[in-house]
């Protein structure tokens, strides 16, 4: 059964872990395609951590949206490495 991260300051933490960082672009219409993405990711990531979609079905979502699911999870694993030390330092 999944909960729901009642924290928010802990929400936030684990929130910034799955989001996607956007680039300047000089092309708007590129730009706002990648806004269009990271939106799309950051909606799901919300899904998930209020606990109505599995992390399995979060990856599946936004496959479609990330450059490289492999790279993407590979990035949300040293994130998370990092969130989790902060939380639990304090």
């Amino acid at each position: 059964m999944n909960k729901e991260i009642v924290d928010p300051k802990i929400y936030r933490q684990l929130g910034r872990c799955f989001y996607l960082v956007v680039p300047l672009c000089n092309n708007e219409e590129e730009f706002d395609c990648l806004m269009q993405d990271a939106q799309k990711v950051e909606q799901a990531t919300k899904k998930m951590l209020e606990g109505s979609i599995s992390i399995e079905d979060l990856l599946e979502s936004i496959e479609g949206f990330v450059p490289s699911i492999d790279d993407y999870i590979e990035e949300i694993e040293e994130n998370m490495n990092e969130c989790l030390v902060k939380i639990y330092r304090h």
